[in-house]
């Protein structure tokens, strides 16, 4: 009866008279506060059960002494789709040293990911698909886990992601694999619950891709965590693919690519463009990509809601996603790439345009300040600041000799720092560190 006093609400919008809001709120916290430790303590009583049989079986699944080269690797992908962390996975497994590793691909999910694998002569196996909070769905989830790593004889399982250790962790422990937990996005503050459960997650190793990633996890982990440099994929100038169709018209032509999500930005480019279309009214601006995990689904309709109006009309295209030839196209022939991203851990589109030796102009968060040297390869603007975006895209539209020099030391930059074969041979170096 208390309950259905409690949520019946007023006309008026407020709380019926004879509850006091302080009952009301004390109500609100204990029944979250049960579901939640309810929650908590059913995944307790499953890692206690995997920890004892764990025990019992010696923490082995298999003969360990009986492995030779190359070593099998399984990634644990958390989804199918394709998003920058499943880039890093496709470069990885691109240029592993297949005699010394023997990578294999299971993703919590169905999509791109899948095909992108089997297009490197490689294995990959998906989950239907898997919801955390579904007690019965994860256990089948961590138990595909299990089956996948003796079935192929694994012996590093490499876990991309939060939520995706909750599966391998428990699996890596039923069967002796030696775990590597890869991160790539700082969490949330204050940390999820999800957080708070894989910080609780045995694991071998922990490494992270971004300063702030790895400051971030290490203050929630109270342990070290080695940064990982994230790096692209290197094209030599003769293989350049032609120039997309796009680009035959009026120029000159700007490129942003990301997943369609209010941080990465597009309104700051879209309220920059009125300034630059004063200097350059024939400016096509291209916006690829779209959304992505099943987030901000409804972004996209408000972005076409005011590109529908002059003056952005006609001069900025949403085509959405492209294959993966178009977006090499694309990067390689665009006069700029900008990224307007209010918060980027990395950002692997900056250094890939860099690669092509384009300039960009880049919002100054972590990543894209880490990769983009301002005043060098590009330039560097507050984060939110449509304005000085504007300015910078139309200094480089301005000055073609010096866009080109920007590009020629950007290519120099990521020829350094950002190379995906220098990636993989540390990653090398960490398997065979938890090899012994």
């Amino acid at each position: 009866m208390y309950r259905e006093r409690v949520l019946r609400v007023h006309p008026s919008g407020g709380l019926p008279f004879k509850i006091r809001p302080s009952h009301y709120v004390a109500t609100f916290i204990r029944e979250n506060a049960t579901f939640l430790s309810i929650r908590l303590s059913i995944w307790w009583c499953v890692y206690l059960a995997f920890e004892t049989v764990c025990e019992q079986r010696g923490g082995v699944g298999y003969d360990t002494s009986a492995m030779t080269t190359p070593v099998p690797v399984l990634f644990l992908e958390p989804v199918g789709d394709i998003g920058g962390a499943q880039h890093v996975t496709l470069s990885l497994l691109k240029h592993l040293d297949r005699e010394r590793f023997n990578p294999r691909v299971a993703c919590l999910g169905q999509g791109r990911m899948a095909d992108e694998v089997r297009r490197l002569g490689l294995f990959c196996s998906e989950f239907r698909t898997h919801r955390f909070r579904e007690l019965t769905c994860s256990l089948s989830a961590v138990n595909w886990v299990r089956k996948s790593i003796l079935e192929h004889g694994v012996r590093i399982l490499h876990v991309g992601g939060t939520k995706t250790l909750a599966y391998g962790s428990p699996a890596g422990r039923l069967t002796g694999a030696s775990i590597l937990w890869h991160l790539f996005d700082p969490p949330p503050d204050p940390p999820s619950w999800i957080d708070c459960i894989a910080r609780a997650l045995p694991r071998d190793r922990v490494i992270a891709s971004g300063t702030v990633t790895r400051q971030s996890w290490e203050h929630l982990l109270g342990v070290p965590v080695e940064l990982f440099e994230l790096g692209i994929e290197l094209h030599s100038e003769h293989s350049r693919p032609p120039a997309p169709s796009e680009f035959a018209g009026q120029g000159p032509h700007v490129v942003m690519i990301s997943r369609l999500q209010r941080f990465k930005g597009h309104t700051v480019l879209l309220d920059a463009m009125p300034a630059i279309l004063d200097q350059f009214p024939d400016l096509q601006v291209h916006l690829i990509g779209g959304s992505l995990f099943g987030l901000e689904t409804e972004y996209r309709e408000e972005i076409e809601a005011r590109l529908s109006t002059p003056p952005l009309k006609g001069r900025v295209h949403l085509p959405g996603f492209v294959s993966t030839e178009k977006l090499a196209a694309l990067t390689a022939h665009c006069d700029l790439l900008v990224h307007p991203a209010l918060v980027e851990p990395f950002g692997l589109v900056v250094a890939e345009a860099m690669a092509w030796s384009r300039p960009v102009v880049a919002a100054s968060a972590t990543g894209p300040a880490r990769i983009v040297e301002n005043g060098q390869t590009g330039f560097l603007v507050p984060p939110g600041d449509s304005k000085g975006l504007a300015l910078g895209i139309i200094k480089i539209l301005s000055d073609p000799d010096r866009a080109r020099e920007m590009g020629e030391a950007g290519r120099r930059r990521v020829e350094i720092l950002f190379d995906s074969r220098k990636m993989a041979r540390r990653l090398e170096e960490i398997y065979a560190e938890m090899l012994g």
